[in-house]
C-alpha cells in the first residue's frame, strides 16, 4: 500500500528508525497536537507488520482505541482489539490494547510475543500499568509518541526512553499551513500566583487547579466564551 507522508512526518519516521538502528531499545517521538501522531505510528505499525513483526499499540482510553482502530482500518491494517469484554485474538499481528486490560492478561501472552510496543500518550509510560507492561515484554522495541514529553508530577521519562526525536514546533506547522492559526482569549480574572508553588519551573498542578476552578473564574470564562462564540 502506498501511503503519503508529509515531509516532516517522513523525517520523523526516518529519525526514529535511525535511533533504533543505533541500538536504542526505546525511542520517544514528540510532535504537537494536530501534527498527525496517530497517522505516523499507524504508518510505522504498517511497515513493521509488513516485515513480519507483531505490534501492540497501547492506549489508555476507549476513544483512543476507537481512533487508532479507525486509522488502521483506513490503512488496510487488520488488527485485534484487547479491551474489557473482548477475548484476545492472537491471529492478528497488530493488536490495539487498553493498557489496563492488557496488564491483567499478561500471564496469557508469552513475554516474547510482541516485537514492537507503540505507546500513545507516552508521558504516562512511567505509571504502574504501563511500566509493568513494558517491563514484561523485555525483548520488544518501544516507540512512544506524545505532544507533552513531561509529567505533571515532575517525574522524567528517561527511565523508559533512551532517545528522543523532536518534530517541528506548533509555530512551524501553523506557518506552513498544517495547522490553523489560533486566537486566544483569556478571562481577566487575576490568579494569585504568590500562593502557588512550583515544581521543576512550573506551577504545581494542584495549585493551578485550586486557583482556576473557583466559581468566579469559571463563570467569567463562560461569559467570555459566549461573547466571542
Amino acid at each position: 500500500m502506498e501511503l503519503a507522508l508529509r515531509k516532516y512526518q517522513e523525517d520523523g519516521v526516518i529519525q526514529c528508525r535511525h535511533r533504533f538502528a543505533e541500538g536504542h531499545r526505546s525511542v520517544l517521538y514528540v510532535l504537537p497536537t494536530g501534527g498527525g501522531k496517530t497517522f505516523i505510528f499507524c504508518y510505522i505499525t504498517y511497515q513493521a507488520m509488513m516485515k513480519g513483526n507483531r505490534i501492540a499499540i497501547l492506549v489508555h482510553r476507549q476513544e483512543l482505541i476507537d481512533q487508532t482502530s479507525q486509522s488502521l482500518n483506513r490503512l488496510g491494517v487488520e488488527h485485534g482489539i484487547v479491551s474489557a469484554g473482548r477475548e484476545i485474538d492472537c491471529r492478528h499481528q497488530v493488536q490495539v490494547c487498553s493498557v489496563q486490560t492488557l496488564v491483567r492478561r499478561l500471564h496469557k501472552i508469552p513475554d516474547d510475543f510482541f516485537d514492537l510496543l507503540v505507546i500513545d500518550e507516552a508521558h504516562h509510560a512511567c505509571a504502574g500499568s504501563w511500566y509493568k507492561t513494558i517491563d514484561y515484554f523485555k525483548s520488544a522495541k518501544v516507540l512512544g509518541v506524545t505532544a507533552t514529553p513531561q509529567r505533571l508530577d515532575g517525574k522524567g521519562l528517561r527511565e523508559q526512553f533512551s532517545a528522543m526525536v523532536c518534530g517541528p514546533q506548533m509555530s512551524h506547522l501553523t506557518d506552513h499551513g498544517y495547522l490553523s492559526p489560533t486566537r486566544i482569549f483569556a478571562p481577566p480574572t487575576e490568579i494569585d500566583t504568590s500562593v502557588m508553588r512550583k515544581r521543576m519551573g512550573e506551577y504545581k498542578w494542584e495549585d493551578v487547579e485550586e486557583q482556576t476552578t473557583t466559581k468566579k473564574f469559571v463563570g467569567d470564562a463562560v461569559t467570555h466564551y459566549k461573547r466571542y462564540l
